[in-house]
């Protein structure tokens, strides 16, 4: 039961834990030659790469320019494992976007609630019907 009403926040927090590398020693060495490309001007940007051939292709390229040729087992690891990395780095973009909105809607609702007293009744049970979504919204 815990689980699952605390399953966003458990998904957020799993987006933080660092990735294990592979053991394959030129997969890690494909994986640092990705990351040492992205962080340059003219890197790649590994995030905006998916999985079309022309773009695969281009990593393939990458890494034979640095001498990391890896077989198709291999470059599917490294694929995995860089794949893997953004879909922890959205889910973390998308957390940080739902508390910033759910952040702005409390103060918004609490505002109302505090700084109009002479609400009508209906309009009182709007605020604390969305007050109600919010905090389910994070208890699921």
């Amino acid at each position: 039961m815990n689980r699952f009403i605390f399953s966003g926040i458990n998904d957020f927090f799993s987006a933080f834990k660092k990735q294990p590398l592979p053991e394959d020693h030129m997969v890690k060495k494909a994986i640092d030659i990705i990351q040492a490309s992205s962080n340059t001007d003219a890197g790649l940007g590994f995030h905006k790469i998916k999985t079309s051939t022309d773009e695969l292709e281009t990593v393939a390229q990458l890494l034979n320019e640095h001498g990391a040729i890896l077989d198709s087992p291999q470059f599917d690891k490294l694929i995995s494992y860089l794949h893997e990395n953004e879909a922890k780095a959205e889910r973390r973009r998308l957390f940080g976007l739902q508390l910033v909105i759910s952040i702005v809607l409390l103060l918004g609702l609490f505002g109302l609630l505090i700084y109009r007293p002479n609400l009508s009744e209906n309009t009182e049970k709007g605020i604390f019907s969305l007050l109600g979504v919010i905090v389910g919204f994070w208890l699921k």
